[in-house]
């Protein structure tokens, strides 16, 4: 018989591929545009000059998988605490 997972184990894995989605998109459209070579050597980082290409998509990749995961986990959070709704008393009428 298979274990259920409770709300947070669900809300770490809903929140994990909702931001794998996302940096996926956002790498697909920003390397579409922009070469990371071409990057690298504009920021003046030796460090990023001597990286492979692979190496710097893989970096970029995790940077927006990141961005994404903290938008991801804030909206998980947000919904999570939203402020029950104001019960009305029964019984009362407008005239």
């Amino acid at each position: 018989m298979p274990k259920h997972w409770n709300w947070r184990q669900r809300s770490v894995a809903m929140v994990a591929w909702a931001s794998f989605l996302g940096a996926c998109l956002a790498t697909m459209l920003f390397f579409a545009a922009f070469d990371p070579q071409i990057i690298a050597a504009a920021s003046h980082v030796q460090v990023l000059e001597d990286v492979s290409a692979t190496a710097l998509y893989s970096i970029g990749f995790f940077f927006f998988w990141a961005i994404t995961a903290v938008s991801s986990g804030v909206t998980a959070w947000l919904i999570r605490t939203e402020r029950r709704k104001a019960q009305f008393p029964t019984g009362t009428s407008e005239s």
